[in-house]
């Protein structure tokens, strides 16, 4: 086996056996999750930012009924449109796993800027991968929480949440076919 892409839209419930990437918080259409699979560097995603969240900003992957990553990483891009108001960059992220959409209590990795060099918000359209992450169990669902970011503008909204801009975003299945049935217990 080698190493694959998994496959991500933007539409549920997927026809085409592709991996539904979702967000919790989007600022409007014009910086919609799809922005992060467009294949163009110079567009963007954009979590809300003004607006008061009830729960951190993130990512989130529906791998589909049945389906894991035994292994993966995943690469994100800072925005790079060539605004001199670039938006923030993730400064720690936490990666969660779930067998279902909303409890997301088992941490499979947490990465950081001083720990993991994540790019800063002035290295615009600078990318980054992540170590392997290898979860105990198998997850259908795997969440990319933003637990904070940096750059201008970017405040601690109500509840402490911050937000967040990407170029884009994939997911990489390490050693293995794509996704894989696997026995839920």
């Amino acid at each position: 086996t080698t190493d694959q892409a998994v496959a991500l839209q933007t539409n549920e419930p997927s026809a085409t056996g592709a991996a539904y990437i979702s967000a919790n918080s989007i600022q409007s259409d014009d910086y919609s999750v799809a922005k992060l699979l467009d294949d163009d560097i110079n567009s963007h995603f954009h979590s809300s930012w003004g607006v008061a969240a009830t729960d951190y900003h993130h990512l989130q992957v529906y791998l589909g009924e049945g389906k894991s990553l035994a292994e993966f990483t995943f690469t994100y891009t800072t925005r790079n449109d060539g605004s001199t108001w670039t938006s923030p960059a993730p400064t720690v992220i936490e990666v969660y796993g779930s067998n279902d959409p909303i409890s997301f209590t088992d941490l499979l990795g947490t990465f950081t800027k001083d720990d993991n060099d994540l790019p800063a918000y002035t290295e615009a359209g600078a990318s980054w991968t992540s170590p392997n992450i290898q979860p105990e169990t198998s997850y259908e669902y795997i969440r990319f929480y933003v637990k904070e970011s940096a750059g201008p503008g970017n405040n601690q909204f109500e509840g402490g949440y911050y937000f967040f801009a990407m170029s884009s975003f994939s997911l990489m299945s390490i050693g293995q076919p794509e996704r894989y049935d696997v026995e839920l217990t």
